[in-house]
């Protein structure tokens, strides 16, 4: 059911002590910045991966039509697939052959189980692949220039370490397991709660590695980060997520024998940049079911803009938040429920209304960040991700409780291929 919300301008309660605290670190951080951050990607980089992609049987790329640069100029290393000129529906843009990827053999993968009894463990299988993966990656990394890979290992060196929640700060990972709320047995935390499990998972293929363990750290989040699955797929990796109007390309399916072929989905204009799904795509199944705007900043470290996907689990509470395509101004947000029966009864409106309520006073006083956080432990990027998280789940949270409140609400015809949520990072 879609309904129309007429969204105000939210004010983010962030108190005065909070844009103190980011002053103060920017200016303790400076110097050490430069020195704890890895090269920044040059041009010469990005066109060794491109050559090395097409030297292998099968690898394409339409350097005609397509060209790696960075896409923003505040953040230099955020780089994205831009067209040089106007591309046609249809026309081929890359193609990735699977000699290119780092990837399990099939004698490798620890297959996961159709029997019901160990369904509810396959998660357990899926992080055995993606640890076996890890240490592949770990591999290739300890070769440098003698890997098979090295184009593609030497673009890997270049990202950032602690991309995502699970390789935080201990303080960074404090203030954000408070601000969801993550020990309180009376509501429940908010998602994403398996932070904990997957931060266990993680230790344990560092541990169960002989390799350097900051070198597996490194490998594990980028498989996470990077990875379909337990996949690593060079320059198909390059493209940015969203999953609203902004997605112009199909793809082959990545396990195909060929490896991945991918398309202009409409046509493109050039000086457009080349975006797909992270998780509503050929190969991702039924992840939406249970996988949105928090799971994305849990597995890729950002917070995603409009459209989103909101899934409660434990609260059997799902809703999408979305802005009309032509809504230019982005005035009026719509929610759109994954099912009636989703729409929050009593206690369900007292779990969203309890969260809420303490999200906006921890956000007006000092009470979390005087009673956990010292600033100098916290780096700025994961400041910057808690805010936008906790500004995500406050407009969220209210948005979703006005429109629970209506009394009665008309239930138009619904487009399946309407949109429901959105954004663009590189991972």
């Amino acid at each position: 059911m879609i309904t129309t919300m007429t969204r105000k301008t939210t004010t983010m309660r962030l108190p005065v002590i909070v844009i103190f605290m980011l002053i103060l670190s920017l200016s303790l951080r400076a110097s050490a910045k430069e020195e704890e951050e890895p090269a920044t990607p040059s041009l010469s980089l990005y066109t060794d991966m491109l050559t090395w992609l097409e030297s292998h049987d099968g690898g394409y790329f339409n350097n005609e039509k397509l060209e790696v640069r960075n896409v923003d100029p505040k953040d230099p290393k955020l780089a994205g697939i831009v067209a040089r000129t106007d591309i046609d529906p249809g026309e081929s843009l890359m193609k990735v052959p699977k000699s290119c990827y780092i990837a399990l053999e099939e004698n490798e993968i620890v297959p996961i189980p159709n029997d019901d009894d160990e369904a509810d463990f396959s998660f357990l299988y899926h992080w055995e692949n993606i640890c076996r993966t890890s240490k592949k990656l770990a591999a290739e990394l300890k070769l440098g220039t003698s890997s098979q890979y090295v184009p593609y290992i030497a673009y890997l060196e270049t990202r950032d370490r602690g991309q995502i929640p699970t390789t935080w700060s201990t303080a960074g990972k404090g203030l954000l397991k408070e601000m969801m709320n993550i020990n309180n047995d009376d509501y429940g935390p908010l998602p994403p709660g398996d932070m904990d499990f997957m931060e266990e998972r993680m230790k344990g293929c560092i541990m169960d590695d002989d390799s350097d363990q900051q070198s597996m750290e490194f490998a594990v989040e980028t498989v996470i980060v990077r990875g379909n699955d337990d996949h690593l797929i060079p320059v198909w990796d390059m493209m940015n997520h969203d999953n609203g109007k902004k997605i112009n390309v199909n793809s082959t399916s990545i396990h195909s024998k060929e490896g991945v072929h991918v398309f202009a989905a409409k046509r493109i204009q050039k000086g457009e940049e080349l975006y797909f799904s992270y998780n509503q795509c050929l190969d991702c199944a039924d992840t939406t079911d249970y996988w949105g705007t928090p799971e994305i900043l849990r597995d890729f470290g950002f917070v995603e803009n409009y459209p989103q996907i909101w899934i409660f689990l434990e609260q059997d509470i799902g809703f999408s938040l979305y802005y009309d395509e032509d809504d230019d101004e982005q005035k009026n947000l719509l929610v759109l429920w994954d099912e009636e029966s989703h729409r929050p009864d009593a206690e369900q409106k007292q779990y969203l209304k309890y969260n809420l309520d303490r999200l906006l006073t921890l956000g007006d006083g000092n009470e979390l960040y005087s009673k956990n956080m010292n600033i100098q432990a916290i780096p700025l990027n994961e400041w910057n991700m808690i805010i936008q998280y906790y500004r995500a789940v406050v407009v969220a949270l209210e948005t979703v409780l006005k429109d629970a409140e209506k009394k009665e609400t008309k239930n138009p015809t619904v487009d399946s291929s309407s949109p429901h949520h959105s954004s663009e990072h590189e991972l």
